[in-house]
């Protein structure tokens, strides 16, 4: 029986190191300066701005009604989702090895992405900066500002580059929504086709219900397919344009 204690202890004691080493914010070991890549307050982010060593950005900001990007446009709220979990569970990994310390800065230098990161109240929260993938597409390289170290920064359970999350480019932040009219909001709908006249046609609402108004030669031909004229207001739903 004691042996079956001691066995399940030291079981327990290996989960907790195990857990330990792959999900505790490693900033705790090595020091917020340095390693401060994980941001556990997301919901206190205000403002995040992005921008290459080649001179693009893009701005980030929080508005009572949702995210909006370089002030004028309507942000994806996927992207931003998955820039601020990214934000949330992304820790330091392990210092870059000393023998290529002076590679990665030099690639740094010439080759990064400036995240600027600044409260609800404009406070700036830190700035690091996102480099290209480490060895093996396994981790990303990454420097706080100030720090004389870079780190190697992971996602917990996920392999891949984080660099794709940072894009500083207007294209994958821009709502791509052309037009998203909900069904019960259209009140008139009317088709042309210039080149067949006759098939052309109104739909109109007329209290509860949804009329179309079609050319009179084809009056009579049969009932109104009320399914089909339900999925046709549906067309106008959450209408998405591939990009700009």
């Amino acid at each position: 029986m004691k042996k079956t204690l001691l066995y399940l202890g030291l079981l327990a004691l290996l989960i907790i190191s195990v857990w330990y080493v792959l999900y505790n914010n490693k900033a705790s070991i090595f020091g917020q300066d340095e390693a401060g890549f994980t941001v556990k307050d997301t919901a206190d982010i205000g403002k995040i701005f992005l921008a290459n060593t080649k001179g693009s950005s893009v701005l980030l900001e929080r508005t009572p009604e949702g995210w909006n990007v370089n002030k004028d446009d309507k942000a994806m709220i996927a992207p931003v989702n998955t820039l601020l979990r990214t934000l949330y569970k992304q820790v330091a990994d392990v210092p870059v090895p000393e023998q290529q310390h002076n590679m990665v800065i030099t690639n740094l230098a010439g080759n990064n992405i400036k995240v600027e990161l600044y409260d609800r109240k404009g406070k700036k929260m830190r700035v690091f900066y996102v480099g290209e993938e480490a060895y093996n597409m396994s981790g990303t390289f990454m420097l706080m500002e100030g720090a004389e170290r870079p780190y190697i920064v992971n996602v917990p359970a996920f392999s891949g580059v984080l660099t794709p999350r940072y894009s500083p480019y207007l294209r994958d932040w821009r709502d791509r929504t052309v037009f998203d009219i909900a069904a019960e909001d259209i009140e008139q709908i009317s088709v042309q086709y210039i080149d067949q006249p006759m098939h052309s046609f109104v739909m109109r609402r007329q209290g509860d219900s949804m009329m179309v108004f079609i050319d009179a030669a084809l009056q009579g031909l049969g009932t109104l397919n009320r399914d089909r004229v339900d999925a046709y207001l549906g067309f106008f739903s959450n209408v998405q344009c591939e990009g700009y």
